[in-house]
């Protein structure tokens, strides 16, 4: 999806008249039946060429993946070939001392289809020699073809719970399809989520990257990993932020909870039990730069419009923290910190 800015002042209401006669030509148009082709290469559409930022800066780890790509115009076929750049100059200033920023290899800029195979990922730019330190700032800017982007973010510490809730398993009513027919029955779950009060510190935000379900009794493990946007924290009226955990399963006739995972090897789910007396959950915790809550909070724009108008809305971006002549993220995140909720 091609995103741009458009800081352009709404277009004046068209006159009376010239409403009138477009509808009475379109009504013309549909009654005559007529059928007009217009060639995609033909539409003139504003576009504006941008250099796209996409990089996390984590806290301990060799400076990789700062993906630079470029933006497309709407009426041109994506591939991964034409939004790469290859020559861009791109430097990372902390402490006053500045660090260039050289082409990753292709081999280590690889991704992983669900199909198992490996495909080159966007072009991505590294100074594995850089390691990122929390409490500090980090200023990126790109340069490419006339063009400069500039972003700048602060790396957190991990985050650290102020208390820990109880583990607590309640019941919760549910409505279950079975049998033929998607016959609906209602039934019982038995779900905990918890509210972890964080230690909040100024120009940070937290969230859960993962958390793992432990029968102490029998090992059994299940993790559950926030591959998508994790939602923003709780934040009461004194700024104090609040991480939410937990699961919800349900319950077999001997009062266990279970889960089905599916076994790859086995090509089919696998169950796995586990008893509310005897089960934690491990909970990964990790702060970011809350520079990213401002896109995180209006990230649901790039959906916006897109069922009915394949280009989208023209000027409903969300907000992204890079500058200039780009758009995208800059972000530092902490190391994870990790916390055990139990019974």
């Amino acid at each position: 999806m091609n995103v741009q800015k458009n800081f352009s002042k709404p277009r004046p209401h068209l006159r009376t008249a010239s409403v009138v006669l477009g509808v009475a030509c379109l009504l013309f148009l549909v009654l005559q039946s007529c059928e007009i082709n217009v060639p995609l290469s033909d539409v003139d559409l504003p576009k504006e060429e941008k250099i796209m930022v996409n990089a996390a800066i984590i806290a301990g780890q060799p400076l990789r993946n700062v993906q630079i790509t470029r933006s497309l115009s709407p009426t041109d076929t994506f591939s991964l070939d034409k939004i790469g750049i290859r020559d861009a100059d791109v430097r990372i200033t902390v402490d006053g001392r500045e660090t260039r920023l050289r082409l990753q290899s292709v081999v280590d800029s690889v991704r992983l289809l669900t199909s198992g195979r490996l495909v080159p990922g966007p072009t991505s730019y590294e100074a594995p020699e850089l390691i990122p330190q929390a409490g500090k700032t980090y200023a990126l800017t790109v340069q490419w073809k006339g063009l400069t982007a500039k972003a700048q973010t602060f790396v957190p510490e991990p985050p650290r719970a102020e208390n820990v809730p109880p583990l607590v398993w309640r019941k919760t009513p549910v409505l279950r399809q079975t049998g033929p027919g998607n016959f609906v029955r209602y039934d019982t779950n038995l779900a905990a989520f918890p509210f972890i009060p964080i230690a909040t510190k100024a120009q940070e935000l937290y969230s859960v990257r993962q958390q793992t379900l432990v029968d102490n009794a029998s090992q059994t493990r299940f993790t559950s990993v926030n591959w998508f946007q994790p939602p923003l924290p709780r934040t009461a009226d004194d700024g104090k932020q609040s991480v939410q955990a937990g699961f919800q399963l349900q319950v077999d006739q001997q009062g266990r909870m279970f889960i089905a995972e599916f076994d790859i090897q086995a090509r089919m789910p696998k169950i796995l039990l586990f008893s509310p007396q005897t089960t934690t959950i491990i909970v990964e915790l990790e702060a970011r730069d809350a520079a990213i809550k401002p896109f995180l909070e209006t990230s649901a724009r790039l959906f916006e419009g897109v069922q009915f108008n394949p280009l989208g809305n023209v000027g409903r971006n969300p907000y992204w923290n890079v500058t200039g002549n780009g758009l995208g993220l800059f972000i530092g995140q902490s190391t994870i910190s990790t916390v055990v909720l139990r019974p």
